[in-house]
């Protein structure tokens, strides 16, 4: 399965860096799985699309416990990721490899004309007409 989440920027950008090996949705979408492929759409102000990844594992314990495990990795303060999980019992975080930047990075307006793209607020799963334009498109 192949999903695309929606980031800032300066979490892309350290994603693609190599300095943020975890993503961290609120809540575990039910058709990932390790070895799903996640598509990461920069959100505003960039509104393009950025580059590709591979979920390795997937963890799902007390934010308290899952703090401990993805601080160095996480790309985000202490401060930000509590006010990311309150009231969350059970934090997510998806463990990516395989992380590859996009050479082209279509933007909202390109994708908009080729697919009707509509950018996720969070996540969606992409159509296999969605996948193919995608890899067209930023090789």
């Amino acid at each position: 399965m192949t999903a695309i989440f929606s980031i800032k920027p300066k979490y892309a950008a350290l994603i693609f860096s190599g300095r943020k090996t975890v993503e961290l949705p609120r809540v575990l979408p039910r058709r990932i799985y390790p070895g799903s492929r996640i598509v990461f759409w920069e959100s505003a102000p960039i509104k393009r699309l950025a580059g590709i990844a591979r979920v390795k594992t997937i963890t799902k314990v007390p934010t308290r416990k899952l703090w401990k495990e993805i601080s160095d990795t996480s790309g985000v303060s202490r401060e930000e990721f509590d006010d990311y999980f309150a009231g969350v019992e059970q934090g997510v975080a998806l463990f990516l490899t395989e992380v590859v930047e996009f050479n082209r990075k279509p933007d909202l307006k390109f994708l908009r004309h080729k697919l009707r793209f509509q950018p996720p607020q969070s996540f969606r799963y992409l159509s296999r007409s969605e996948i193919k334009c995608i890899q067209h498109n930023t090789a």
